[in-house]
């Protein structure tokens, strides 16, 4: 476990509605695993965590960052080692699309994959599935092979993608019900 009980190598689905803290979660997350520091369970050392962060622009991530410090009780640097926060906010984020009826890999993937091996990433946040998937989310078989994906990008890493429920009453996730089924963890 990177985080016993929460978060272990290969993919885990992080869903919520939006607007409900899921970022600002993953961003605490990620803090603590690059300090090593307990937060939610066990976390047993510091981790090196990539954080591709879609939905927020880079002065709302930087403010989140220093709260999360203050809560810490630590100074900026503590972390800046061992966390990677990138902005995306504004790119075209998607890691794959949908090119006559069949999901195809897009050239970013291989920016991920550099990015991944160049920081030797331990765990890899992803925010949100929305910007990074431009395929069809009710084809089960695009959504596989999409998350397959990227397990073979995060080889023997742990990968957090957070992503919004459907509108339906009840739903957990939006999409064709391999979005849950692949992920080796749900929160």
């Amino acid at each position: 476990w990177i985080i016993d009980h929460w978060l272990t190598h290969g993919p885990t689905l992080l869903a919520g509605r939006g607007g409900v803290g899921k970022t600002l979660l993953a961003q605490t997350l990620g803090t603590a695993m690059a300090m090593g520091v307990n937060y939610v369970d066990s976390i047993l050392m510091p981790r090196k965590v990539l954080f591709w962060a879609c939905e927020d622009d880079h002065d709302e991530l930087w403010r989140r960052q220093l709260a999360i410090a203050r809560y810490f009780k630590v100074g900026l640097e503590e972390f800046q080692k061992n966390f990677i926060l990138i902005p995306r906010h504004g790119q075209d984020n998607a890691l794959c699309s949908n090119e006559f009826g069949k999901m195809m890999l897009t050239p970013l993937i291989e920016t991920l994959r550099q990015q991944v091996n160049d920081y030797d990433a331990d765990v890899v946040i992803l925010d949100n599935a929305a910007q990074l998937y431009g395929a069809n989310e009710n084809d089960r078989h695009s959504v596989t092979s999409f998350l397959n994906h990227l397990s073979g990008v995060f080889q023997y890493r742990a990968s957090l993608l957070l992503a919004h429920p459907s509108r339906a009453q009840g739903s957990e996730f939006s999409g064709s019900g391999a979005w849950e089924n692949v992920a080796r963890t749900r929160l």
